[in-house]
């Protein structure tokens, strides 16, 4: 193999593992419960722990919505069993496409030790079996957790248009995309420097 073909190799190589750090993460404890049509409240949400600071892009819920518009609201918490005041919010237009995945986009950097409460509801304030269609929404079992997925450990799943009703026993299966705060293994970070040296070789062959 060419001099060239390894340099142009490592760079690839190299950007795939810097690639590979952005991720979507599952907010569940892992334990299904049912996917069922109703019951969905005016809000559905889970409490969490930051592990690590980290921040994210959208968030989303797995369920057949019902056309109309929706809340994302990220509240501060003391314990992951309550909902503090509100950090932040966002809302768009989805559902109508069956059951998935509908994301909002929304930016926000969670801290590194502090509890939060992700909630996601209908913006009119809805219902009981008013957003979700007859495809369902998929539900995990509270008695699971505490579970760590990624660099939070969830706490505790809520109900609620602002997120008040920590008595449920299950939790929606929420989404978020993960774009910065991952950091590679050791080991990676030696494949990293071992590339770039090899890379540097390559380029003083070159030249």
């Amino acid at each position: 193999m060419s001099a060239r073909k390894t340099f142009v190799g490592l760079a690839l190589f190299l950007g795939g593992i810097l690639q590979a750090n952005a991720s979507t993460i599952d907010l569940n404890s892992g334990s299904v419960f049912e996917t069922v049509a109703g019951g969905e409240g005016t809000g559905r949400g889970i409490g969490f722990f930051a592990d690590s600071t980290f921040s994210i892009d959208f968030a989303a819920i797995q369920a057949d919505l019902i056309s109309q518009s929706f809340d994302v609201v990220i509240y501060s918490s003391t314990d992951g069993h309550e909902a503090g005041a509100v950090l932040t919010s966002a809302s768009a237009v989805l559902g109508g496409t069956g059951f998935g995945f509908n994301a909002i986009p929304i930016n926000f950097t969670f801290n590194a030790g502090s509890f939060y409460v992700l909630n996601w509801r209908p913006t009119s304030g809805g219902g009981n079996d008013t957003w979700v269609g007859p495809g369902g929404s998929i539900y995990y079992n509270d008695s699971a957790l505490p579970v760590t997925v990624g660099p939070v450990t969830l706490i505790d799943g809520t109900a609620g248009f602002n997120a008040d009703d920590f008595s449920n026993v299950v939790h929606p299966n929420l989404q978020v995309d993960l774009v910065s705060g991952t950091v590679p293994e050791p080991s990676t970070f030696g494949l990293m420097l071992g590339g770039i040296a090899l890379i540097a070789l390559c380029r003083r062959r070159l030249s």
